[in-house]
């Protein structure tokens, strides 16, 4: 069974020598750890530092290394989240002049019907 560290970082059983130097979220990875250990191998270094180039992640140097903290990471993870866009009516991609004369045009039609029922009433 795995335990909590474990499993947000994706490793099996087998895997607790590499987590032996992982204790808590502010202990330096690699880049390539990183993307081994937390994304299990699907982005490459190259990902964490464009994402640090757009500034959504923090890389600490030291001397010749680059390292990343899984605070770090999921930090970043949640400057990365797609937040869904609304749904657009085909009215919302007309110029503003057309969207004018559209509500003008159904106004005066709207303006039209109750002049209409109002004589019929009489």
């Amino acid at each position: 069974m795995k335990s909590n560290d474990e499993s947000a970082l994706g490793l099996e059983m087998g895997d607790h020598q590499e987590l032996a130097h992982v204790q808590n979220d502010d202990d330096p990875l690699t880049l390539r750890d990183a993307c081994d250990l937390i994304f299990r191998g699907a982005i490459s270094p190259a990902t964490l530092r464009a994402e640090a180039r757009r500034g959504r992640l923090v890389i600490e140097r030291i001397g010749r290394r680059d390292f990343v903290t899984r605070a770090g990471i999921k930090a970043m993870r949640k400057l990365c989240e797609v937040q869904p866009t609304p749904a657009k009516s085909p009215s919302d991609y007309w110029p503003e002049e057309t969207r004018a004369t559209a509500a003008r045009l159904a106004c005066e039609a709207t303006a039209r019907a109750l002049i209409a029922s109002s004589k019929k009433k009489k």
